[in-house]
């Protein structure tokens, strides 16, 4: 797109972010002048634009159905898990302190030319093909667009097929533990023995003909948390 992606003024400085990042590592959320609600209530602008953007494409013609997007500006406790993984990365930095992920049953073609048809909204961007790391254990392409005032936006494009010789238990089990933790943050381990019950649980379903539903997240505001 050829027009200019509107960011307002950081109601910021450099030194007042500074100082909250480094109050935030340690457990507070406010300094004096700048506190992470308005932070947070600035960067839930900027996303507005962002899925308004999204909005814009034609996913019938990419996919053949229109997808699943939720969206979300981190919580103070997941960017401060996140600032201390990252401990020289600036607050403002963050590649995904906002953040939309878009679901769909695709194949990894369509996936591929979703991804490029997001990328191609923001004039700044960076595909990240997270599908050939095995470990991921979801078919996730990530673009991250870069948007005026040096600050960043994550689009993931997924896709709910199964990975091949994937059994139907082992796909939703690994569905369940990202909704819990999609960072694979040790702080929010999905728990062992929650995991080997719910996958002994779809296991009887396979055999027994039960038919599991999952129902699509429904986003009301850019407020609402929808993963980490």
């Amino acid at each position: 797109m050829d027009d200019i992606f509107q960011v307002p003024e950081k109601p910021w400085t450099g030194s007042s972010i500074k100082t909250l990042r480094n109050e935030i590592v340690h457990g507070g959320e406010a300094v004096p002048g700048l506190d992470y609600a308005t932070v947070y209530a600035w960067y839930s602008h900027v996303l507005v634009s962002v899925v308004e953007r999204l909005k814009t494409i034609d996913y019938h013609s990419i996919i053949g159905e229109q997808p699943e997007i939720s969206f979300r500006v981190k919580t103070v406790d997941t960017l401060r898990d996140k600032l201390i993984r990252q401990d020289a990365t600036p607050l403002f930095r963050i590649h995904d302190i906002i953040g939309a992920r878009i679901t769909a049953d695709m194949t990894l073609e369509q996936q591929d030319k979703l991804a490029q048809s997001i990328a191609m909204l923001f004039p700044k961007h960076q595909v990240s093909d997270m599908r050939k790391y095995t470990h991921s254990g979801y078919r996730a392409v990530h673009v991250i667009a870069g948007l005026p005032r040096g600050i960043f936006a994550e689009i993931q494009v997924r896709t709910l097929r199964r990975m091949h010789g994937q059994t139907p238990s082992k796909h939703w089990l690994i569905v369940l533990e990202e909704t819990f933790d999609t960072e694979k943050s040790p702080k929010t381990q999905f728990p062992p023995r929650l995991s080997n019950s719910f996958l002994s649980c779809l296991t009887v379903s396979e055999h027994t003909n039960l038919t599991i539903q999952t129902y699509p997240q429904q986003v009301v505001s850019p407020q609402r948390v929808l993963w980490t």
